[in-house]
């Protein structure tokens, strides 16, 4: 395992319990893997993975297109903190229709002036 991964698990764990984010029924070590972990939430509340604005647009959308979640159980998300598509999710699913706002945050993160389309056309 990444020394990245081993941090970002122990900075996960103290930020579930101590940052007003998640339910307190939420805030208990999850199951993993058959393993107790602090850095998980109990898979009944594995729908808190996901920011509240998103929710339930998200796992309607997964399931309308059968998208499936890593590691996720009964039509809902992973409840490990860590996991990756949960992340992609919550930070890019607000853009699912918003191509311009998503190309301007891109386009700052790569530091390049445009994105073109699929197409060939500039987008911005």
């Amino acid at each position: 395992m990444s020394r990245f991964l081993e941090e970002e698990k122990q900075r996960q764990s103290a930020l579930k319990v101590h940052v007003n984010l998640f339910d307190d029924v939420a805030k208990d070590s999850g199951i993993y893997k058959k393993k107790p972990r602090p850095f998980c939430l109990p898979v009944e509340h594995a729908v808190q993975n996901l920011v509240p604005e998103i929710r339930e647009t998200a796992i309607t959308h997964f399931a309308s297109q059968q998208i499936k979640w890593h590691d996720g159980q009964q039509g809902k998300p992973s409840n490990h903190l860590c996991d990756s598509q949960v992340c992609c999710v919550n930070f890019l699913f607000p853009f699912g229709n918003k191509p311009i706002e998503l190309a301007d945050i891109l386009r700052r993160a790569v530091c390049v002036n445009s994105f073109e389309t699929t197409k060939h056309e500039k987008l911005v």
